[in-house]
């Protein structure tokens, strides 16, 4: 990834952000509209032949979507945490969601796993097949699959999708989705495979490892290769050929990750760090890169206000500094003026963001909703902790 260039004028500032660019869901003159519905509504029904085919329990499935729901809403949590200065519209991030749970998993992945390990064995051996199967090809079928999903969702959001973080936080939610119907499946599977004699305590125990090993898994995979295609069609700037080798070196670096996940009767237990290390060293360097891009954003969103003294120059270097920056901003009010006083900086930190994208979503710094947004900035000035 190049270096950032940071934007002009507030108007260039909003229009590369994307913040001012609204996401409908019907689209009905839009081809990838009916082949999102069309993929979504064929998973849905392959997801739910599965079950009935099965004929697992009503309250045994009831169970594993619920932890699942739970399980979910913890990750949704934290990366609403993370999007400090982006606004990815939820529609736009249910969307990704749910096509990385029904379609990436049932109609791709899914269909093409078993085929495609027979191949190897034919190929190569039985034992070959057993030993690197799973690791040469789910990065093949499940990390294409999953990427499918952001890329769906650009030709649905094309106005609003213009950075590599959009790509990213598509990509986690995708990611996310596969693995919370992946794991749904596993735990009623561990349910079935005892014959359903301690469905609560089998299934406990696949939420258990599936939960703990997704700390690691396909959201932080897909988050790194949606951040590729996030950077291709957010630097038109760029030649085809650096954008493509971009977007094309991150899906290698994720597709080598998963096979390294899935290694260990290959490679032996020592592959299971090695993909860890890889993958979040590669998601923390590809952040680094797209908060550096948004941080651009907002000084420029907040450079009439600084003038104004409604955001001074320490809470701009805050805004727009890294996250060592940050830390040591908050923590030398913490030491000079007390927890209380630490906590309101960190409020009118919060609301000056707010500001910068009220901003960046009307294309105006004094609509009525910046304005109100410089009230709320006030307001927190003088709010007692």
């Amino acid at each position: 990834m190049s270096d950032v260039t940071a934007p002009t004028t507030v108007a260039e500032a909003a229009e590369i952000s994307g913040w001012s660019r609204p996401v409908k869901l019907w689209q009905p003159r839009n081809p990838a509209f009916w082949l999102y519905l069309w993929l979504v509504v064929n998973g849905a029904f392959v997801f739910a032949s599965g079950f009935s085919e099965q004929n697992v329990d009503s309250s045994t499935l009831a169970i594993a979507l619920a932890s699942q729901v739970g399980y979910a809403l913890l990750y949704v949590f934290f990366f609403a945490r993370a999007d400090r200065y982006d606004r990815v519209p939820g529609t736009l991030l249910a969307m990704a969601f749910v096509f990385g749970g029904l379609v990436s998993t049932w109609l791709i992945a899914s269909p093409a796993n078993g085929p495609l390990i027979t191949l190897w064995s034919k190929w190569v051996s039985v034992d070959f097949a057993r030993d690197w199967g799973p690791a040469l090809t789910a990065p093949l079928t499940e990390e294409t699959g999953k990427l499918a999903a952001v890329i769906i969702c650009v030709l649905l959001s094309r106005r609003h999708v213009r950075s590599a973080y959009d790509g990213l936080m598509l990509g986690m939610f995708a990611g996310l989705g596969f693995q919370v119907f992946e794991n749904a499946t596993y735990m009623l599977n561990a349910a079935a495979g005892n014959f359903n004699s301690e469905p609560i305590l089998d299934m406990a125990q696949s939420f258990l490892s599936r939960g703990a090993t997704g700390v690691f898994g396909h959201w932080l995979w897909t988050a790194i290769a949606g951040a590729g295609v996030g950077y291709y069609v957010g630097n038109p700037d760029k030649s085809k050929a650096h954008r493509l080798g971009v977007a094309g070196g991150l899906l290698l670096i994720v597709m080598l990750a998963h096979g390294l996940w899935d290694a260990t009767l290959g490679l032996g237990f020592l592959a299971l760090p090695a993909a860890i290390v890889l993958g979040v060293i590669s998601l923390v360097m590809v952040l680094r890169y797209t908060e550096r891009q948004s941080r651009s954003w907002v000084g420029t969103l907040l450079a009439e206000d600084t003038a104004r003294g409604t955001v001074t120059e320490d809470e701009l270097a805050y805004l727009t500094g890294t996250l060592r920056e940050r830390r040591k901003y908050i923590r030398s009010i913490k030491r000079s003026e007390g927890k209380a006083a630490a906590k309101q900086a960190e409020w009118v930190l919060t609301a000056q963001n707010e500001l910068a994208a009220a901003i960046a979503a009307t294309e105006d710094p004094h609509s009525p909703e910046a304005e109100d947004a410089r009230a709320e900035v006030a307001r927190l000035r003088t709010t007692a902790v």
